[in-house]
């Protein structure tokens, strides 16, 4: 929020507040792997999902972005708009899917 009131600009800052956001809920995206353990390459489109509770959100949770934007995503750098925009629909899905999901 800080980075907000010092001027930075809005869009990858939000994008890092959501993902760390997930994060500290314990809800954050695994980025650097597919939920089979291989390892993402930029340029292909593979599938991303929460990293906690990944095997009860199968199918619901499950949404597709391009390599490169989630490496940019993991790293909080976005380089792009596609980049931005990728990451931005990724981490709604991802909110999306946890405020669905009922209390154990």
């Amino acid at each position: 929020m800080q980075a907000l009131c010092d001027g930075e600009i809005e869009e990858p800052t939000l994008r890092r507040f959501e993902k760390r956001l997930l994060n500290d809920l314990g809800y954050g995206l695994e980025l650097a792997k597919t939920g089979d353990g291989v390892s993402r390459e930029s340029g292909r489109i593979l599938p991303v999902r929460p990293a906690k509770r990944a095997a009860a959100l199968r199918g619901r949770g499950a949404r597709r972005g391009y390599g490169q934007s989630l490496a940019d995503l993991q790293a909080e750098t976005f380089g792009d708009a596609r980049s931005l925009r990728d990451a931005k629909r990724v981490l709604r899905a991802a909110i999306d899917t946890c405020l669905r999901r009922p209390a154990p």
